[in-house]
């Protein structure tokens, strides 16, 4: 199996981290909120009184609307990162980005063109992962736009199932729901699922060394992440030294271990003390 990681998939697996922390803290705020509202007397005195002391507007507490449509918004902003994702990582991989046919999502699109098909791109990345990922996918299309209701016409109950026969982190939690109900537990399944996939595609679309090497080219002639041949030539006269550079420089852009970066070490060493 590839240590190879495209770049887009360092900053996606950065940035979902970082949503996952933002997002955590306003679950635990929004149960809080709701369990004092509970717990008070009179749940809607205490609303208004939150919402006088705190100067935030607030007529009416919808409770179980609260929770669905912030596990909707969520759901939406990991879609954006998982797009955004597609788009680099195509980018990054050929040079422009994906243009999917009519009627297909940017994934379907994305494993059509980069995997030779699409029922071949299901058996590489999973049948799982790419269901659940356009149900939510849906489920983001139902929240942003008044009238689509492609999610309300998913079989919930399939996709459930065909998330417990993954086991581990998944099947512990109590998802997916249907798009009135997705709660806390959707948006933890539809980040780790998109973690997954990214991983999933960075192995089954993974560059030839030779295009590794020319990827490696590019970014030198337009002094693009601090790949610059200039200075790692100044290490010339010491190619042990050079060598470690140009693998940590591997390791640093595309996560490749020295087993298997060995290769295009040496097919840069060439051109370098050349």
């Amino acid at each position: 199996m590839t240590t190879f990681r495209f770049m887009a998939y360092r900053d996606f697996k950065r940035t979902l981290g970082k949503m996952n922390a933002a997002v955590e803290c306003a679950e635990l705020a929004v149960r809080r909120f709701l369990q004092d509202a509970r717990c008070s007397d009179n749940p809607t005195a205490f609303v208004q009184a939150v919402s006088a002391e705190l100067n935030v507007r607030v007529d009416h507490l919808d409770a179980s609307l609260l929770r669905g449509l912030i596990s909707q918004l969520h759901i939406t902003s990991v879609h954006q990162e998982f797009e955004y994702f597609l788009t680099s990582m195509a980018r990054e991989l050929r040079g422009k980005s994906i243009e999917p046919d009519k009627g297909d999502s940017l994934l379907k699109g994305t494993l059509k063109q980069l995997l030779g098909g699409y029922e071949k791109a299901l058996k590489e990345v999973g049948r799982c992962e790419v269901e659940v990922a356009e149900y939510y996918r849906l489920v983001r299309n139902s929240f942003a736009h008044e009238g689509s209701d492609g999610a309300r016409k998913v079989d919930v109950t399939r996709l459930r199932e065909l998330v417990k026969q993954e086991g581990d982190s998944f099947s512990r939690l109590n998802a997916p729901h249907s798009f009135g109900a997705v709660d806390f537990d959707d948006f933890v399944l539809f980040t780790r699922i998109v973690k997954r996939l990214a991983e999933k595609l960075c192995q089954a679309v993974r560059p030839t060394n030779d295009e590794i090497v020319e990827m490696i080219r590019k970014h030198n002639e337009h002094a693009a992440f601090d790949v610059n041949f200039k200075k790692l030539r100044r290490r010339k006269q010491n190619p042990d030294q050079l060598r470690r550079a140009v693998t940590n420089l591997l390791r640093t852009l595309y996560s490749l271990d020295s087993d298997e970066s060995a290769p295009i070490v040496e097919s840069l060493m060439r051109g370098l003390l050349a």
